[in-house]
């Protein structure tokens, strides 16, 4: 969906693609995170491969980007917008960065925990298991549990490894519904205003409309064009919707879905005939930086966690292991 304001600035597009090409072949280099590279190379593709302007506004990627090809021939705001590319990149590299940082150490700890976990059941348990059975010691559910465990990686590994698949695998499942249908948000806004996910995405819509409403843009086309390059599925229906609702009712701001997005967003659109769109990058601004400090605390959070985690597998194992040896000493005292 696009207004006149985004078929003119299409039709510019097409007409002047190839310095824009020449534009975004540029600014590739400056870029440090490779999705971004591959999709900045990805849209380098498709703007040569187009035919026409109904080509150009068919394409969601293309759409997506809508600002910064804006700014790629407009010398009054091509520095303006390619330094905003550059600056959204390296923030999210950052960003990213920082999520690999914050996963790589609790991974490694749980493949530490899953390795310790498994040489023990092979090499140590089986010795105890023996000592149970010809001491005819009676189990607790704990010892039983772990013991069974013991036979069942000896006796038919395959199987356990499969049922191990089989509930990673549900797991994913379970996460992606989760955010397909955007249950963080619904559930926990006024405690947390969203996970991390969903701010960001918040910190791309507010960034998109504001450079999109710059251009001449109607906010609702404006909204459904921004929504595009959001990776909430839920957020980005959510922004259709109210993207309708802003063409058709006057009092949308009041409305039960206008409650789902932060209050200083809806008061930046408030007036539509004249948007604050300073108010909108400075909301960007915010939530991109609240994104950070939430990635920075979970990085050391994860860390400790893991550790005890690890310090908490190792204690149970030699629990329930000497347990029942202190039992058979206690009644034969």
């Amino acid at each position: 969906m696009t207004d006149q304001s985004s078929s003119e600035s299409l039709k510019t597009i097409f007409a002047e693609r190839d310095a824009v090409i020449l534009v975004l072949a540029a600014v590739l280099d400056d870029l440090g995170e490779l999705s971004s590279k591959n999709q900045l190379q990805e849209l380098i593709r498709e703007l040569q491969a187009a035919n026409s302007v109904e080509d150009l506004q068919s394409n969601p990627l293309i759409v997506q980007w809508l600002p910064v090809l804006a700014s790629g021939f407009n010398r009054d705001s091509v520095n303006n917008g390619l330094t905003n590319l550059i600056v959204y990149a390296s923030r999210n590299h950052e960003i990213q960065v920082e999520r690999r940082r914050a996963l790589a150490y609790p991974a490694l700890l749980f493949l530490s925990i899953l390795l310790v976990f498994t040489l023990l059941t092979l090499f140590v348990v089986p010795a105890f298991d023996h000592m149970f059975e010809d001491y005819g010691i009676a189990l607790p559910g704990a010892t039983q549990v772990v013991v069974s465990l013991s036979r069942e990686l000896r006796t038919n590994p395959i199987r356990l490894l499969s049922t191990l698949i089989a509930g990673f695998t549900a797991i994913l499942a379970i996460k992606k519904l989760w955010a397909y249908t955007g249950l963080s948000h619904r559930l926990f806004k006024f405690l947390i205003n969203g996970n991390s996910a969903s701010l960001s995405d918040i910190s791309v819509l507010t960034s998109r409309l504001a450079e999109l409403i710059h251009l001449g843009i109607k906010p609702n086309h404006a909204m459904t064009i921004a929504s595009s390059a959001l990776k909430s599925h839920w957020y980005r229906r959510a922004c259709e919707r109210l993207a309708i609702q802003m063409d058709n009712d006057p009092l949308w701001q009041e409305s039960k879905l206008a409650h789902q997005f932060p209050p200083n967003m809806i008061l930046a659109l408030q007036n539509l005939k004249n948007p604050n769109v300073a108010l909108l990058r400075e909301i960007s601004e915010i939530y991109a930086e609240r994104v950070h400090h939430r990635v920075k605390w979970a990085t050391g959070a994860f860390a400790q966690i893991s550790v005890v985690a690890l310090g908490v597998v190792i204690g149970f194992i030699v629990i329930v292991l000497f347990t029942p040896l202190v039992s058979l000493i206690s009644g034969l005292s």
